[in-house]
Parts: C-alpha cells; structure tokens; sequence
C-alpha cells in the first residue's frame, strides 16, 4: 500500500477504494473518470494525485488491494481442517460467492478486470499481478490437503491446472452471457468438481 495513503483516515482509505473500484468496473479504465472517483469519494482531485502519480498506478493498486482483500476473506473464513481437496475448493466457492454479495462493486471489478477490461495494457497488467499472487494463494488457501488420495501415477500438479482452467472457463462463458447468476455458477461448479473428485481420486 502507498505509505501516505496507509497513513491516511480509515473512513477515507474506505471511500476511495469504493469509489474507484465502482467506476473502474462500470466504465472500465479508459473511460473511467477520476472526477467521478474524488466525487463519489468525497474528496479533491488535488488529495487523490497526492496518493497516486496517475490514474494508472490507483488501477494498479486497486488490482492489487482487491486480490487482498480476497485473500483476507477467505484466510479468515477456510475451515482447514477440511483435508479433502474438492470439499475445500467447493467451501472457497462458497466464501467467493459470500464476498461478492457482500461487495458487489468487488465482483463488478474482478469480472471487468479477468473479462471485459478493453485497456489492453491494464488487463495484462492485472493478469501479470494476479499470475504473480496465484501460486502463493493457492499454497495458502490449500494448506492441508490431502493429497494422497489421488489415484497413483496421476500428475496432481496437471490435475489443479485442469481444475482452475475448468473454474476460470465456466465463470468466462456465464459472464458472456450476461446477467450471470452466482448461485448457478456455483451450483454448476459443484457439479465439476464431484465429477473430476471421481476422476481423480482413488
């Protein structure tokens, strides 16, 4: 976080955030207008650039800061005395669908930036951090997991790749169809991932 923003009111840190993660996921990054950010936060364009250089480094730190805040939900909700991978994948399905009624601007956001984001230097730079924030996330999100129940000879470390490309392609053709309905999504991931569990599980 930039240090002169950490420093800065709570209330305010919290207004800002909102406000630029609403109007970067309504109008996506070249049409959002950071008027409307300082507006919706109640504070002067002046204060906002003291924070930020340019309208590109608060994308940046709104990618980053909404993968946190992910993280943080879901670290502090994981039952991770789950040790079975598919129950543990489904109950942080669960917790994602949670925070994203919770906060629908953050949903709103990560869809434009994985998605619909026309920018293409800010999508590739939102897909180079969260690239670089996966491998962690996913050793923390998964601690514990047996994985010794995996059919022997079975390569685990293709088997997750399925598993993620198959999450990351139901979400991308449910969001191109418009009005997508997080319980059905969830619903349908389920329905993956008792399949693939047969699969690969012995």
């Amino acid at each position: 976080m930039k240090v002169d923003f950490e420093q800065a009111d709570g209330r305010k840190i919290q207004a800002i955030e909102k406000a630029a993660m609403q109007e970067f996921a309504a109008r996506g990054y070249d049409l959002a207008s950071t008027n409307n950010i300082v507006k919706n936060a109640g504070i002067s364009k002046g204060l906002l650039f003291h924070y930020f250089k340019s309208k590109a480094d608060l994308y940046e730190y709104m990618v980053v800061r909404c993968i946190d805040l992910l993280v943080e939900y879901l670290y502090e909700r994981i039952d991770f005395s789950e040790s079975d991978l598919f129950e543990r994948l489904k109950q942080i399905g669960r917790l994602k669908m949670e925070i994203f009624r919770e906060y629908p601007y953050l949903y709103e956001f990560v869809m434009r930036t994985n998605f619909s984001e026309s920018n293409a230097e800010m999508k590739q730079l939102a897909a180079g951090v969260q690239q670089e924030r996966l491998k962690d996330i996913e050793q923390n999100t998964l601690k514990g997991v047996d994985y010794t129940r995996f059919k022997e000879g079975l390569d685990i470390e293709k088997s997750m790749t399925v598993l993620s490309i198959t999450a990351e392609e139901i979400v991308k053709r449910k969001t191109m169809e418009g009005n997508i309905d997080m319980e059905e999504v969830y619903e349908l991931m389920n329905g993956y991932l008792d399949y693939f569990k047969k699969l690969f599980y012995k």
